[in-house]
């Protein structure tokens, strides 16, 4: 697993570099109350990750961007609906039990309440 903090404006050329490696793509979402102590982690209850925990987040669809497809996951696993990343926190390269190859984009949202 291989995880590197990034800049806004990199975060296109990930999404480039990940395609051309063929690369699927997941888009995370971490909630986070405005002081930094307290985040939003769900327990997975189906898919390769059964039981463990993890942020929201999933599989970008072709048709939409990260940033679409990661508040869309969220919505669909929390359904908070009012958010928009803040920043992209970083990014990790993994390879599923299955083996298929992931790029993993997390962005960070701040919440008044979690």
């Amino acid at each position: 697993m291989y995880m590197k903090f990034v800049f806004h404006e990199e975060y296109k050329d990930l999404i480039v570099e990940a395609k051309e490696l063929g690369r699927s793509l997941v888009g995370k979402s971490i909630l986070m109350s405005p002081d930094f102590q307290e985040a939003l982690v769900l327990t997975r209850n189906s898919g390769s990750f059964i039981g463990k925990e993890e942020f929201p987040g999933g599989s970008i669809n072709k048709d939409e961007s990260v940033y679409d497809g990661s508040k869309r996951e969220l919505q669909e696993e929390t359904g908070i609906v009012k958010v928009d990343p803040h920043y992209i926190l970083n990014y990790v390269d993994y390879e599923t039990p299955k083996g298929e190859l992931v790029r993993q984009l997390n962005f960070i949202h701040i919440m008044n309440k979690i």
